[in-house]
């Protein structure tokens, strides 16, 4: 009987080793999935500052007609440095753009959108949507896993117990 037991030691330690592998494996997971799950709130966040802004200011908004004066493209950046005048008063600017498609030429006259109470600030055509969807899909994927991961756990810990 002796060395029965002694034949089963190893796979019994090697099962409790990889047991232990894997619990600290879906813990790791689970901060990770955590740390992923608190992120979506700052793009929901934006989302919600975005669409306030928006909201608040889209019917008062002004076109006004911009020069592009430079254009900077990195890998995944495309800036248009632009010019315009509002109320004899001069401005310039640097709008930023993540597109694959290059609408701009140097010289150009664009329409942008102002706010008349801060000529400065060009109105952004940004709703909020795109956060609004990125937060949705960041949460759908994380909360069944950490959902999944925390009810492993408990079953695992009623069965220590």
């Amino acid at each position: 009987m002796n060395n029965i037991k002694n034949e089963n030691l190893p796979d019994a330690h090697f099962e409790e080793m990889m047991n232990h592998k894997f619990t600290a494996f879906l813990i790791t997971l689970f901060i990770m999935i955590v740390v992923t799950w608190f992120w979506s709130f700052s793009f929901l966040s934006d989302g919600f500052e975005n669409r306030n802004r928006y909201y608040a200011i889209k019917d008062t908004v002004v076109p006004v007609s911009a020069t592009v004066t430079d254009i900077d493209i990195t890998d995944s950046n495309y800036y248009i440095s632009i010019d315009y005048s509002y109320n004899g008063e001069k401005f310039e600017d640097r709008l930023w753009k993540v597109t694959d498609k290059r609408d701009y030429s140097v010289g150009d006259i664009i329409e942008i959108k102002i706010n008349p109470e801060y000529p400065r600030s060009i109105f952004s055509e940004d709703d909020g949507t795109s956060d609004f969807i990125t937060a949705g899909i960041m949460f759908s994927i994380t909360s069944p896993i950490i959902i999944g991961v925390v009810i492993y756990l408990v079953k695992k810990r009623k069965n220590t117990d």
